[in-house]
């Protein structure tokens, strides 16, 4: 019996051995098949990867803001910041037509502007306190630095051309560009009160554009000074030059063209008579208003222009404003009356300059002209370095052009194209094997 069972095993083991042996002379004999059929499903699953891989990339690139007013939620302006406006309009439509070509072919511009997006970067820390807040039904605002610009396609030069060409704008927009202009040589043909008046409104204009960096402890190392040192160059040139200048044709009374100078004093005149006599009929007008107010307590002595005394009851807050009226304009009319007898005086001794006096006036104005377009060339060369040193960083490119994909890496795609290839052309060879198999028991099955 122990016989017979050693002997049964036996002739199993000798089975499984042949099955095994068809399976690899199965194999050997149609390799051919596997290996085409192994290629053929590898080549299609890569090629289907990389197209899969090909549609879903994207491009990106990181940008970053730098300046106070950010942590606000505002612009350098004081404006509201809104991160899907970072790209405008005008650079998205100058990037489409620089592109156009190279986009699809009837790609419109608000198809190529729904193709990119803006995505803040928020850290993972800020993300979890956001988050607890909502939780407890509370709102944390928070203005990100960093943001993403997606397009949902491949085109890295495009992408680059439209970050730096958002750099720029937001610069350009928000980058004061306040350049003095200067003197002109035509001052030397104004009449010397003339002259006068215009460089006095200049220096002016200069000491308000430097009243702006006030608050800026700014010292360039490269220029060796300051807005305050400028301030006080200026102001040195108008209380010495400008001075000196006014001074000497004002005390001998000096003018170019005596005519024209004393037209346009007695139009001066003229100018403040009539001021005067408006001032009149409004004093007037409010002496009686303030009479039939009826003071009763607190009263105030005021001289009024017809050298009249009137009391006034300090009543309430309209008596007051109506007596500071009063006030104001009879102090208005006083000074009118001074200016007029000063040009009065004035045009009766206006004089032309001999040569010699023509030469000295000159001198000394072309040494307040000179002198002013220094500080004015020093202010707007100050203006620009600081400008570009406060301005350049607040937006930067934290990184360059990148190709994104959501899809998976190609190795990826072989592997499974030859698992599968494989796979296909074993069940192939198998099915051939077992169809040739078959017409033969078929055809031994009619012959017997």
């Amino acid at each position: 019996m122990k016989d017979k069972l050693i002997h049964v095993e036996d002739r199993n083991y000798d089975e499984g051995e042949i099955d095994l042996m068809d399976i690899l002379d199965t194999v050997l004999k149609n390799k051919i098949i596997i290996i085409i059929t192994t290629l053929v499903v590898t080549l299609i699953t890569f090629t289907g990867g990389y197209i899969y891989n090909k549609i879903n990339r994207t491009t990106s690139i990181i940008l970053s803001f730098e300046y106070p007013e950010l942590e606000l939620g505002k612009n350098p302006d004081g404006s509201i910041f809104m991160y899907n406006n970072i790209v405008s309009l005008k650079t998205m439509t100058n990037i489409y037509n620089k592109y156009r070509d190279k986009l699809n072919k009837d790609e419109i511009l608000d198809e190529f502007r729904n193709r990119i997006r803006i995505e803040p970067i928020i850290p993972k820390t800020t993300q979890i306190m956001i988050d607890k807040a909502l939780d407890r039904g509370e709102k944390l605002n928070y203005t990100s630095t960093n943001y993403k610009i997606v397009l949902n396609f491949e085109n890295k030069e495009l992408l680059n051309d439209l970050a730096n060409e958002t750099i720029n704008e937001f610069i350009g927009k928000y980058k004061p560009e306040s350049k003095m202009v200067a003197l002109n040589e035509k001052i030397y043909t104004l009449d010397y009160n003339d002259s006068y008046i215009f460089i006095k409104n200049k220096i002016k204009e200069i000491e308000e554009i430097i009243e702006l960096y006030s608050n800026v402890n700014y010292n360039s190392q490269k220029l060796g000074y300051s807005f305050s040192t400028l301030l006080d160059k200026i102001q040195s040139i108008k209380n010495v030059y400008l001075q000196d200048y006014y001074s000497y044709y004002n005390e001998n009374n000096f003018t170019k063209d005596r005519n024209m100078r004393i037209t346009r004093i007695n139009s001066e005149i003229t100018l403040l008579t009539l001021e005067n006599e408006s001032f009149l009929r409004t004093t007037s007008k409010l002496k009686e208003m303030l009479k039939e107010l009826k003071p009763e307590t607190t009263q105030v002595l005021v001289s009024s222009i017809e050298n009249k005394n009137i009391n006034f009851e300090n009543k309430d807050k309209y008596y007051d404003e109506l007596v500071n009226k009063y006030l104001e304009l009879n102090e208005k009319f006083e000074e009118n009356i001074l200016r007029i007898k000063l040009l009065e005086f004035n045009k009766e001794g206006l004089i032309s300059p001999n040569e010699n006096q023509k030469q000295e006036l000159e001198t000394k104005l072309k040494k307040v002209f000179v002198s002013i377009n220094e500080v004015v060339e020093e202010l707007n060369i100050l203006i620009k370095e600081y400008s570009d040193i406060k301005y350049s960083g607040i937006i930067n490119l934290l990184s360059t052009a990148e190709v994104n994909t959501k899809g998976k890496p190609l190795a990826l795609f072989l592997g499974i194209g030859v698992i599968l290839g494989s796979i296909s052309g074993l069940i192939l060879a198998f099915f051939k094997e077992f169809y040739e198999n078959y017409k033969k028991s078929r055809i031994k099955i009619k012959e017997e």
